[in-house]
This record gives structure tokens, sequence and C-alpha cells, in this order.
């Protein structure tokens, strides 16, 4: 049985793609004067469409079928937030529900070396090394501080040393400063004065 439209009754728009757009009320303007009948707009149907969450209605000939919708949802490829701009399992394809941070990059031997430069530039800066080495050289030491200069200099062997040892393990705490001897401040105070 048929139901016979009229004026301000409601019928169903698609898109050109046939994916259900919203209703639409009927006017005067939709039936013929002369005979009454309906014109039915473009992309309307009568059939009202089904409804069932996580899908959305779309025609097919006849018919309504209800494809996947992950347009209003929050995807990812890698870190990076995609919007879903289309209906369909194919429009979540290769993406995830969660951002998924790459690995942090394999650690080298050159990492472990950079560290190890600047802790002992974090203590002597280049000028302050090529001043110590001058007046070492240049027998400008007394005893007290040429024991300081010699303290610093197997600070660096250590630091040299626990930068290869850490650099082996592959260990990725190895910024940590428990990781690293300790300089004594007597030390750091005299490189401080050259």
């Amino acid at each position: 049985m048929t139901t016979k439209l009229k004026p301000k009754d409601i019928v169903y728009q698609t898109n050109p793609d046939g994916e259900y757009f919203g209703q639409n009320v009927l006017d005067e303007g939709d039936f013929c004067k002369i005979t009454d009948e309906l014109n039915l707009p473009g992309g309307c149907v009568i059939e009202k469409p089904p409804t069932k969450k996580g899908f959305w209605p779309v025609r097919d000939g006849d018919n309504w079928k209800l494809i996947e919708d992950h347009r209003k949802e929050k995807w990812f490829k890698g870190e990076q937030q995609v919007v879903i701009t289309s209906l369909g399992p194919d429009a979540v394809k290769g993406l995830t529900k969660t951002s998924v941070t790459p690995p942090p990059p394999e650690l080298t031997p050159e990492d472990f070396e950079a560290e190890t430069r600047r802790r002992i530039l974090k203590v002597a800066s280049q000028a302050r090394q090529i001043n110590l080495i001058a007046k070492f050289s240049a027998g400008k030491f007394n005893a007290d501080q040429m024991a300081l200069y010699a303290a610093g200099m197997d600070w660096i062997d250590q630091l040299r040393t626990r930068g290869k040892q850490l650099a082996f393990a592959k260990d990725k705490t190895f910024r940590n400063d428990v990781h690293w001897p300790v300089l004594d401040q007597a030390v750091i105070d005299f490189v401080g004065s050259i």
C-alpha cells in the first residue's frame, strides 16, 4: 500500500554518491498543478533510511544499505591525526585508533662521545683547556695546582672510559648523572680560576 504524499510531508535527501544527506520537506512546488502528481526533488526518496551506531545509510538502487562510518572518530597515521572524510572500511585502512610514536633512533658511539665532550666542556671551555695546557707546558703550576691538574686529567680519562662502557652497553639512560664519575669541587674551582 502506497501512502499518498502531500505538501509538508518529509522525504529523505541523498547526495550524488547516494549517501543520506538529510530530510527535505515537500512543498506545493513539488506537485504538478494539473495532475497533482508528485515531482520528487532530485536525490530524494520516500523510504526513511535505517540507523545503526557506527554506520551511515547509503542508497543502493531502490534500497538503503548501511556502510561503516568513521568520520567523527579520531584516527592516526603514526603520530599524525587523520581526518576521515569518506565512508567505508577503506577510509581507515592502515590507520590506528591511537597515536603511535616511532621508536627513538638507535644510539651510536657518537652519542656517547658527544655526552663525554659535553661534560668536559661544562667544566672547562675550549679556551680554558688551552690555557691549562699552556700553563702546564710552561711549568707555571705549583705542587698543589699540579695535583689538581692531574686529578682533572684522571677525571677526563674516567669520563672517556665510562662513555665507552655505556656505549658498549647501549644504555639509553646514559645522560643520567648517576652513570658518570663526579669531579671534586676543588678541581672545578681550580679550572674556573684559570
